[in-house]
């Protein structure tokens, strides 16, 4: 991850790797997708995404993911998947 995590913050690069993993994330980060430890790395993921990104966020840009991230956040029992991990750390 912490090649995606480069990429995402890099000015550069952001809106084309937005643009190329955004749609494969949020089709994976679905409360029907059996593979938790999947979507717990897409969420992981999809926060490296929104860090890197412009502030303000563009426009759209969260109506891509957030109800399929908060219907995930809403129904899992999964700790991988609600804790915050800090990218940061080793």
């Amino acid at each position: 991850m912490d090649l995606f995590d480069s990429l995402a913050m890099n000015q550069y690069m952001h809106a084309a790797l937005s643009t190329r993993a955004m749609p494969v994330l949020v089709s994976i980060i679905s409360p029907e997708n059996p593979d938790k430890a999947m979507v717990s790395s897409a969420v992981d993921l999809l926060k490296s995404l929104v860090q890197g990104a412009s502030s303000p966020l563009p426009a759209g840009y969260v109506s891509q993911y957030f109800h399929s991230l908060m219907s995930v956040l809403l129904t899992t029992d999964d700790r991988d998947t609600l804790q915050v991990r800090d990218t940061k750390e080793g």
